[in-house]
């Protein structure tokens, strides 16, 4: 792994960012996969009302930056060194925004966000969930496919981020707009 600049040989490296619930994490690698410069910030969680969980888009934007400068500055090496970048993420965390300006409508809805559970249990209570569950026992008893028993017990919970996302479009009108 390495570039040539100006006929000379520089050595390039590898940059991981792990944005988490309650941390940002950024490692430098060199090509042996050894870790070259570390930084590391603390996400402040939002809890404006009970069972809501958020996330400041901007602070959470500023600490990226933060821990990315800090892990290279660490490293002892330059930004143009770095050949690739590897982002991992909360699964379910998301935010919406306006596409023209792209600020966001509002916080980011963490995962652990309970906001959308009464839509969750009307979910799961429906008769076209006991249909599904029913007809997929039915087919289990016809076929012993395990594939149908697992299907038959499906259920929603509040960490599926189209629920909450429903929830978001019902709530916040500037969303849909």
């Amino acid at each position: 792994m390495g570039s040539r600049r100006n006929g000379f040989q520089k050595e390039s490296f590898i940059l991981s960012v792990d944005v988490g619930t309650t941390s940002i994490r950024c490692h430098v690698y060199d090509k042996e996969a050894r870790i070259r410069g570390s930084c590391s910030s603390k996400v402040e969680l939002l809890y404006p009302e009970v069972g809501h969980v958020e996330m400041d888009p901007d602070a959470l934007w500023k600490g990226f930056i933060t821990v990315v400068k800090g892990a290279v500055q660490d490293a002892g090496v330059q930004m143009c060194q770095m050949e690739a970048l590897g982002i991992s993420t909360q699964r379910a965390t998301f935010t919406t925004w306006d596409r023209r300006t792209g600020v966001p409508f509002h916080n980011f809805i963490s995962w652990q966000d309970q906001r959308a559970a009464d839509l969750v249990k009307s979910w799961n209570r429906s008769c076209t969930m006991k249909v599904i569950h029913g007809m997929m026992k039915v087919a289990y008893f016809l076929t012993r496919h395990k594939r149908s028993l697992a299907a038959s017990l499906i259920v929603f919970s509040t960490q599926h981020v189209t629920f909450r996302l429903v929830w978001m479009l019902a709530h916040y009108k500037q969303v849909c707009g």
